[in-house]
């Protein structure tokens, strides 16, 4: 088995120099009394000799305890890290019946708001002292047991970035009390953490912008009424509209899953509408890119025969060639705060009552909106 020597600590502050691998198997004193480690076999005691400190200080640091500073906490990460040492998963879990471990689950991939938003949840997990997983909704991937891999022995709470009111998954999750947080999406009637943006608001915004500009006909882009985020934005947009005296008719109206060929399809339909809309407001940006397409395969110009406003405010909204109107959402703040709530509710931080966490939105004028011809 390889092993890797390290020249002898010369201050407790110092890290291991390294040098070409020697053939040996346990921790020892080698030659002129250098220390010799097994890859893969450093323990938390031997990190704890190397660094001169407790056993008990080094794994209270690993665990990110509010009782060791940062900067020892630093020393223990990076020698942990330079010695190769990984903890034994399966002791530490005999002794605190926990994992140290999230799954996070979500509707689709594809989606332009979920990299930056996952990498957000694995950086802030990471400094919290737990792993990620990450799973697809089974729902969407068509297999109804995919989420109990993540079981209690696996992962320690779970968050949704998927859930629907009709969701059997999160209703499974739900009905055996696994500590689970919805970012996005909440679902009605169930008792559970949620961090979401202010969707409704942003519903508003957008009817009060079209508004503005002086459209009158305006059509909506959507997922189905069981998904809350999509609900609750068009819920503020008809509020805002009817306030003014204006309506949106159902005929106006499509909804459908969020992928880029169910949008072309709902573009398509409302697209060839008698009158024609003069606006388009797209419950996510996914839709809003679909209808932007659809426009230009039917050679309708963008902004000046159709005016097209998105949600989310994802990275290619902001593409110089697509620069599109949008409702900008803070998601991957949104993402780490669902890891924090998570975490704190199980170390037993969070009060005994469920949270809610709305974060603002606001409109982003760019160049996909104009006064109706």
């Amino acid at each position: 088995m390889l092993t890797t020597v390290m020249k002898p600590v010369t201050g407790r502050r110092s890290l291991p120099t390294w040098s070409e691998p020697v053939r040996s198997y346990a921790p020892s004193r080698g030659p002129a009394g250098q220390f010799t480690y097994s890859l893969g076999m450093v323990t938390s005691v031997d990190l704890a000799r190397h660094l001169g400190l407790s056993q008990a200080t080094v794994s209270r640091a690993l665990r990110g305890h509010p009782s060791v500073t940062e900067k020892t906490r630093q020393r223990v990460v990076e020698a942990a890290q330079a010695l190769g040492y990984r903890p034994d998963l399966a002791a530490r879990m005999l002794v605190t019946r926990r994992a140290k471990a999230l799954g996070i689950v979500v509707a689709d991939f594809r989606s332009p708001l979920y990299p930056p938003a996952i990498a957000a949840m694995q950086e802030r997990s990471a400094a919290r002292g737990y792993r990620m997983a990450l799973i697809r909704d089974p729902e969407e991937a068509q297999d109804v047991d995919a989420v109990d891999v993540l079981n209690e022995t696996i992962v320690d709470g779970l968050i949704f970035m998927s859930a629907t009111d009709d969701s059997p998954t999160v209703a499974r999750v739900a009905a055996r009390e696994t500590p689970m947080v919805l970012l996005s999406r909440g679902v009605s009637g169930l008792r559970a953490d949620m961090v979401m943006s202010d969707d409704r608001a942003g519903g508003e915004l957008v009817a009060d912008h079209l508004v503005g500009l002086g459209h009158r006909r305006i059509a909506l882009v959507s997922v189905r009424r069981t998904v809350s985020n999509g609900r609750d934005r068009e819920d503020g947009m008809r509020d805002a509209l009817r306030a003014r005296g204006l309506d949106l008719p159902e005929e106006c109206v499509r909804r459908g899953s969020i992928s880029h060929a169910s949008g072309m399809e709902m573009a398509r339909s409302l697209l060839a509408m008698e009158p024609r809309p003069t606006a388009v407001f797209c419950s996510t940006d996914s839709f809003a890119f679909a209808v932007l397409d659809a426009a230009s395969q039917l050679g309708i110009r963008v902004p000046e025969e159709l005016s097209v406003v998105g949600f989310d405010d994802s990275e290619p909204a902001r593409w110089s060639m697509i620069n599109l109107t949008t409702v900008h959402q803070p998601f991957t703040e949104m993402a780490a705060k669902a890891v924090d709530v998570l975490i704190d509710r199980l170390d037993d931080r969070a009060d005994s009552k469920v949270s809610q966490t709305v974060f603002p939105v606001r409109l982003v004028e760019r160049g996909t909106t104009a006064a109706p011809a």
